[in-house]
């Protein structure tokens, strides 16, 4: 059976833990070194970023997206998508057209795209890109493809992927007043460096953005949830 997360008024369908195994066991990456211990760890850097676990930053995404709707004809990125549940809630708030990105080509393929689905959207409002983010910057500064709302949470826990992210948000986000980038993060992240404190310095000394504290969930570890806009 599927998981079930109820997100205000409405709910999201994902794959359980058991069902993910089954689909990869299936799959032509069963045999995959990528996928050999993430029974072991939930993040392998640079191998395998954590994407089959749904993280606590995800669920507040939602939750506040749910009660903050202005996602009607835009076009949205679910940066880091994982489970690809904010880009879900995004659909279901009539999001035009929803690009999920993720560092691994088997979580898109074996969990994302099957939640997408389960939920009941069609691939023509879809699409679906893995790999690193110098990559996907580089490709979105080539392509000049540009999201009037980029998502995304748990990303900022290593502090050497800082300039990639800021990138993508360089290249991606659009320049009209109505843009945003909504950021989920930990106050900090045990044992990898990263914190949305430290983030939000990063972004503070780069002069191009400005963040604004819109959620905070006061855990044992405390959630922020960040909006961020160009500075006109």
């Amino acid at each position: 059976m599927p998981e079930i997360f109820q997100c205000d008024d409405n709910t999201i369908k994902y794959l359980s833990p058991d069902e993910v195994n089954s689909i990869i066991e299936q799959s032509i990456y069963k045999d995959s070194s990528v996928l050999k211990d993430i029974d072991k760890s939930d993040l392998v850097p640079n191998i395998y970023e954590g994407g089959f676990k749904v993280w606590e930053c995800t669920l507040d995404m939602c939750n506040y997206i749910r009660k903050n709707n202005d996602f009607k004809g835009k076009v949205v990125l679910d940066l880091g998508c994982g489970a690809g549940l904010p880009g879900i809630c995004a659909l279901q708030l009539q999001a035009s057209y929803v690009y999920f990105q993720d560092f691994n080509e088997a979580v898109l393929k074996c969990y994302t795209e099957e939640n997408v689905k389960m939920n009941g959207f069609k691939d023509n409002q879809v699409k679906y890109i893995s790999g690193d983010w110098e990559d996907f910057s580089k490709t979105l500064e080539k392509n000049g493809l540009k999201f009037d709302i980029i998502m995304t949470t748990e990303t900022i826990y290593c502090e050497q992927n800082y300039e990639k992210l800021y990138q993508v948000f360089c290249n991606g986000l659009k320049e009209s007043s109505d843009s945003y980038i909504l950021l989920g993060g930990k106050l900090y992240y045990f044992g990898v460096g990263g914190s949305i404190l430290g983030f939000m310095e990063f972004i503070k000394a780069k002069n191009e953005f400005k963040t604004e504290v819109v959620n905070v969930e006061n855990s044992s570890i405390p959630r922020w949830l960040l909006k961020i806009t160009r500075k006109r």
